[in-house]
């Protein structure tokens, strides 16, 4: 952007390092590495005990038709 004079606005180099700055920033990448690992695990979790919980499902449906 220009001013009247033809030089460059002085907001235009503001935005602009914002800009690049926010790109180059990498605090927050850590934290959604961590959600992302969370996440994997917690799916891992809910995968297993789904699993278990079919095996037991079945184990006691056997048992209480040796009852029947």
């Amino acid at each position: 952007m220009a001013d009247a004079s033809g030089g460059s606005a002085p907001h235009s180099n503001a935005a602009r390092s914002a800009v690049t700055q926010f790109a180059r920033d990498e605090a927050g990448v850590t934290a959604i590495e961590y959600c992302m690992i969370a996440s994997f695990i917690s799916i891992m979790i809910v995968t297993g005990a789904t699993g278990i919980g079919q095996t037991l499902l079945g184990f006691f449906q056997g048992v209480m038709s040796g009852f029947h």
